[in-house]
């Protein structure tokens, strides 16, 4: 940490859901905001100098920009909260470590498994998945409809519902592809946090009462011992370290499917939080102070609608030197 007992955090992804509400919640530490838009809302939610644009995550200069940037200005934490990003960095934690930058990242075995759908029932025996079938055994797929999505994705991008063999035909092509089991019953997210000692201290269960572009706009949590426990029981499969959003649906039957897991701050963790679990703000004292309570953590019934917030300046921008990404790391 720097000579300040102020620490400095890096959040990245600052357009997207899960870093605007890190930047609201986050408490005693300087914080910074990245993205790659300067039109990214969380980017306002910081002074002007604590700004960056980065590079995208899939970029080969992105890793490299990134800690070029975070050592310029003293960072002590950097949270990606964007999969392509984490997927870059993850053959990266020692590099960033040897010079003081820690990475809130879950194990590499999470990322995988959040990253590669495929991977879930083979990572997770005993816990109900869906019926996955790869693009080249479409001719498997005897019921519709048919939930259709890409491999590797976050975020309900590219997820589509195929309701005829003609519409599943007509996709044949796309080799990334894969099929899923349709659940028409409710689903759930249930956002888990375990310690860097692997210990699940909460799993919390929201209730996706209206989803948006993937994003829920009402929500509630629940107390729901079965999701609690299937939640508790993937992260400790997993070995989660950290904080990780695992996604179920219920099937015509009511049983819950673990459908997802998505390897870092989801969007509604704000709910989570106002519930009593303020899994950000622990996270960051176990990781920077050392501060590590095993206990486990309780939490509230309540419900959440999102609103706007608008934000007003003269004019969205961002330090000039942040778009040349210039050089500070010694060779």
């Amino acid at each position: 940490m720097t000579d300040t007992n102020t620490p400095r955090i890096l959040v990245t992804g600052a357009g997207g859901a899960a870093a605007v509400v890190l930047l609201r919640f986050l408490k005693g530490a300087t914080l910074f905001a990245a993205d790659i838009e300067k039109e990214a809302a969380g980017l306002y939610l910081v002074p002007f100098e604590q700004r960056v644009l980065l590079p995208r995550g899939d970029a080969p200069e992105y890793v490299e920009t990134l800690l070029d940037f975070a050592l310029a200005n003293r960072i002590d934490l950097v949270i990606p909260t964007v999969e392509s990003e984490i997927g870059a960095l993850d053959n990266h934690r020692e590099e960033f470590a040897s010079h003081g930058v820690k990475l809130a990242m879950v194990p590499s075995k999470v990322l995988d498994c959040g990253l590669d759908k495929l991977l879930l029932g083979r990572e997770l025996p005993g816990i109900a998945v869906p019926t996955y079938s790869m693009a080249e055994a479409l001719d498997a797929v005897t019921e519709f409809p048919v939930i259709v999505k890409p491999r590797q994705g976050s975020g309900s991008r590219g997820i589509r519902l195929v309701e005829s063999r003609k519409e599943l035909e007509a996709l044949a092509d796309r080799e990334d592809l894969l099929t899923q089991t349709y659940l028409p019953g409710t689903e759930y997210s249930v956002d888990v946090y375990a310690t860097q000692t692997g210990v699940v201290r909460a799993a919390v269960v929201r209730e996706r009462q209206k989803v948006d572009s993937g994003i829920a706009v009402a929500s509630r949590t629940l107390r729901d011992s079965v999701l609690e426990d299937l939640g508790k029981r993937a992260a400790e499969m997993l070995g989660l370290k950290g904080v990780a959003n695992l996604q179920f649906r219920r099937d015509k039957d009511g049983h819950p499917h673990l459908i997802e897991i998505n390897p870092r701050f989801p969007g509604t963790m704000a709910l989570t939080i106002e519930a009593g679990a303020d899994m950000p703000n622990l996270l960051i004292a176990e990781l920077l102070n050392g501060e590590c309570d095993e206990s486990p953590i309780d939490f509230d019934e309540i419900s959440m609608v999102r609103v706007w917030n608008e934000h007003y300046c003269k004019e969205l921008a961002v330090p000039e030197h942040t778009l040349t990404h210039p050089k500070t790391r010694c060779a």
